[in-house]
């Protein structure tokens, strides 16, 4: 299957949403596109076209115009993806072959998800932006939190592609351990 692809430094893991501002004419053809298709895929790194990166494979969830006439997308994740043989069409819009991958197997919760998920429900409260994203569907599943926090925290993209491997995710796991022993956070006054 081949589906654009629009390069944009955004972290997203899957069932991760986010809100896009579009305003390039080739960008806005991709919308066409990926609202009547499969989607688009958002790249995070650059292409180099050595090797077959992993994307973001997003759908289109909700869609308007912002305050300065620019179209506004809300996109969810479907998944991720690896790119190989993209190109460039007419408008400039990249494109490329995908194929799924797999990310982390599910987990049950153990006490340390438990409060990563309390964390996490707490501060969406506090955030109007992300219980609008996400309309108040807050899911308490251990893959779930542990990708909103990735996509979340202020890391740079070049140590959160690590995350995007599927045998990542006991290192997310210890990731947000450390955050949370780093700001002197006690598990047992979250429990």
């Amino acid at each position: 299957m081949k589906l654009p692809i629009f390069p944009l430094p955004v972290f997203m893991l899957p069932q991760g949403m986010t809100r896009l501002k579009i305003f390039e004419p080739r960008y806005l053809k991709m919308v066409k596109i990926a609202s009547k298709e499969n989607g688009f895929a958002i790249l995070l790194d650059p292409w180099h076209g050595d090797s077959m990166p992993v994307a973001s494979w997003v759908e289109i969830t909700n869609f308007g115009t912002g305050d300065d006439g620019f179209l506004l997308l809300d996109v969810r994740c479907k998944g991720l993806v690896a790119i190989s043989a993209a190109y460039r069409d007419q408008d400039n819009l990249m494109w490329g072959s995908i194929a799924p991958l797999e990310h982390w197997p599910e987990h049950r919760h153990d006490q340390l998800t438990r409060v990563f998920s309390r964390l996490l429900q707490a501060f969406f409260m506090q955030s109007e932006g992300l219980s609008g994203l996400y309309s108040g569907d807050f899911i308490d599943q251990p893959n779930w939190v542990l990708a909103r926090w990735l996509e979340l925290l202020p890391i740079a993209n070049q140590h959160k592609v690590h995350f995007l491997k599927a045998s990542s995710y006991d290192s997310a796991l210890l990731l947000l351990s450390m955050i949370l022993s780093e700001n002197n956070l006690r598990l047992s006054d979250l429990k």
